[in-house]
Parts: C-alpha cells; sequence; structure tokens
C-alpha cells in the first residue's frame, strides 16, 4: 500500500501550505481510496479553501479500480515522445517509474492550481528514513552560490539546517553547501526542502543523530528550474517523533487508515 498526501497553497495567509487529503493506493489490487483530512477544514476555516470539484464532499470516502484523473493527470503520459528523458530528469529507470512514485517525486505540480502531492513519510525499525525531492528556491539565493551550486558534483554533501523565518515562524529546512567545515560563514545557502514536508523534516534534522543530504542529480539547463536539483535527505527521527501523524493529517472520518 502506498499512500500520498494532497496539499493545497493557500493564496492569502502568507501562502500557508495544508495537507487536505489522503490517498491510499494498492495498484495490484486495483483498489485506490481518497478522502480529506482534518487539514482541509483548518484551510477551509483560515484560507477559505472549497472542496475540489474532483472529490466535492468532505465526509466522502472516495473509491475507485484506478488511480483519479485528479492525480494521474499530473504524470506525464508513457506514450509521450519525451518520456524517456523525463525519467532520466528524475534518476529513475522505466521499472521504477510508476505513477505514483512520479507523483511522489514531482509533486504533480502544475500551473493551473495550488495542489501538489508529497509521500507519506515512514521511519524504519531503527527510525530511519531516506527521502528525495527537487531543490526548492534556489533561483532566490545569491549569485556565488548558484555558481557553487551550478559546480556541485553528484553525491557531494550538504549541510542540512532548520530556520524559522517570516511573521508565522514556520520551520524551513534549508540546505547548504560548507566552504570550510565548522565556519557556518562560509557557507553558501543554495536552497530549502519542499515546505510542506518541512515541518516533519524539522524535527529529524534538529535530533541528535541529525539529517543528511546530497545532490542525486544535476539536470542541464534546459531542465524546467524546479526539476534542476535532485536532492536525498536521510536521517533518523528523534525517539517518540512519529512524522505526519499530527491532527492535519489525520481523516476527518474515523473509518480512515
Amino acid at each position: 500500500m502506498t499512500s500520498l498526501f494532497l496539499a493545497w497553497q493557500s493564496p492569502v495567509q502568507m501562502r500557508r501550505w495544508y495537507p487536505i487529503g489522503r490517498l491510499e493506493a494498492d495498484p495490484a489490487a486495483c483498489h485506490y481510496c481518497f478522502w480529506y483530512t482534518q487539514g482541509a477544514q483548518l484551510a477551509a476555516q483560515e484560507a477559505g479553501w472549497r472542496p475540489l470539484e474532483a472529490f466535492p464532499y468532505l465526509g466522502w470516502r472516495y473509491e475507485a479500480d484506478e488511480l483519479f484523473p485528479l492525480f494521474r493527470n499530473r504524470v506525464l503520459s508513457p506514450t509521450r515522445e519525451e518520456y524517456a528523458e523525463y525519467l532520466k530528469l528524475l534518476d529513475l529507470r522505466p521499472e521504477e517509474a510508476d505513477p505514483l512514485t512520479l507523483l511522489a517525486l514531482t509533486g504533480g505540480r502544475r500551473q493551473t492550481d495550488n495542489l501538489e502531492v508529497f509521500p507519506k513519510l515512514e521511519a524504519g525499525a531503527d527510525r530511519s528514513f531516506r527521502c528525495r525531492f527537487f531543490l526548492r528556491g534556489w533561483r532566490r539565493t545569491t549569485q556565488a552560490a548558484q555558481a557553487r551550486l551550478a559546480e556541485l558534483g553528484a553525491d557531494e554533501p550538504l549541510r542540512v539546517a532548520v530556520r524559522r523565518d517570516g511573521p508565522a515562524m514556520e520551520p524551513a529546512v534549508e540546505l547548504r553547501i560548507e566552504e570550510s567545515p565548522g565556519r557556518p560563514r562560509d557557507a553558501h545557502v543554495v536552497g530549502w526542502a519542499p515546505r510542506y514536508v518541512a515541518e516533519v523534516l524539522a524535527p529529524a534534522a534538529g535530533g541528535a543523530a541529525g539529517a543528511q543530504a546530497r545532490l542525486v542529480r544535476r539536470n542541464p539547463p534546459g531542465a524546467p528550474t524546479h526539476q534542476r536539483f535532485l536532492i536525498e535527505l536521510t536521517g533518523q527521527w528523534p525517539e517518540g517523533h512519529d512524522p505526519m501523524t499530527g491532527e492535519e493529517f489525520n481523516s476527518i472520518r474515523d473509518w480512515a487508515v
């Protein structure tokens, strides 16, 4: 079973992200379920969010024997001529590239709405976790940082830091290149982890075991700007931390998993 969350970004309220729904998928059994989370209710109260046309009723559990169009239409079809190049940008082999994996990695971002998809992060028996994402905000960094990022080699490490900035003081996971280990002033901030997972990554990045990031793939300048730098983040959740189980991630009805 694969679990993905659907997030919505408010055009107001400091453009906050809300997890509004959850997709549970078992492709082998041709079984797909979607339901809204309590984050949808919070988004409605705080930012005027309204139920999606594809899923008009908040309290319903939607089921299907194939992936819902709202999700399916957010990944490139294998029949497209550019599909092989698309997989190369994502560092995926064809046998790895099912729609759920593509959604988890790309976020299913579209210019026509404020929705994104992200995976439910799971910790192993040793509380270790691993996730991949494309670097955010790198074009807003300094020219020196962008020049250094352009030279970054595959598997080169990045330092992970957690900051709380802005009026809402929400956590942001910042990625840096340190030219001189142990000297933060010599570090270049080169971008950020996705906002909608920052809250769950923040405790891990600040834990005793810390977190480590590395560049998996640097795509050529012709690639979409939001898919230029593929990052892998690994670490261990602190003892007692259970990611993505807060109220916003919980279902509205108690029948949901």
